[in-house]
């Protein structure tokens, strides 16, 4: 996973906690492990003039994505040890405030920022809609009033690039096991969810996008 924040600097994230990988030495499915985060800085011409690593970010055995957050120049981090936060200037720091425990697997965020949808370990949705000063769970669950469904061992999100004229982000999810188990869409910033495709039941005439046996 690659970003770039508003000064020119790319950040280039390593290792993949649920791309399938075989062989002796890797069981099915652990993932592929990395060696954390590399910075590369580019002069006026775009010409990478250094390549460096974040020190610390190697304890990390892989990070699913990262986001760069291009208003406070810092970036937002999806690792196996939960969800980071760094910038040049604060370093390396670790997100709680009320975010769901475990391995932080996807990751999206606004244009200014002020929202943030991570996808944490057993399918949980958390959203934060101040910056990530705090997180709510949205799934089932947390008995949320339009929850979005857990238990989807992926989910993915994807945030519009500008605000709708309600003046919301529009956010939408994907989930899967073996197979889809749904497609959801928000009009107000991840809090309350719909859900606009059904789940691949595996039953004749099921909604099933893609080909046999895909999740």
């Amino acid at each position: 996973s690659m970003c770039q924040t508003a000064d020119g600097t790319i950040y280039v994230a390593t290792g993949h906690g649920v791309e399938g990988t075989t062989g002796s030495q890797n069981a099915y499915d652990t993932g592929a492990n990395g060696y954390g985060i590399y910075t590369l800085t580019r002069d006026g011409n775009q010409v990478t003039t250094a390549v460096n690593h974040i020190s610390g970010t190697e304890t990390y055995s892989y990070i699913n994505e990262i986001v760069c957050d291009t208003i406070n120049n810092h970036i937002w981090i999806a690792t196996n040890q939960g969800l980071r936060r760094y910038s040049a200037a604060n370093g390396i720091e670790n997100i709680s405030n009320g975010l769901s425990a475990g391995a932080c697997n996807s990751l999206a965020i606004s244009k200014d920022g002020s929202v943030i949808v991570a996808g944490m370990s057993s399918g949980k949705t958390n959203v934060s809609t101040d910056g990530g000063a705090t997180f709510l769970d949205m799934t089932q669950s947390a008995n949320t009033p339009n929850p979005i469904n857990g238990g989807a061992s992926r989910m993915e999100y994807a945030i519009s690039h500008e605000r709708a004229t309600n003046g919301n982000y529009y956010v939408y999810a994907v989930g899967g096991n073996q197979y889809l188990t749904g497609v959801w869409m928000s009009q107000d910033n991840g809090v309350n969810w719909t859900q606009t495709a059904p789940a691949n039941n595996q039953q004749p005439g099921s909604f099933a996008p893609f080909t046999t046996g895909g999740g």
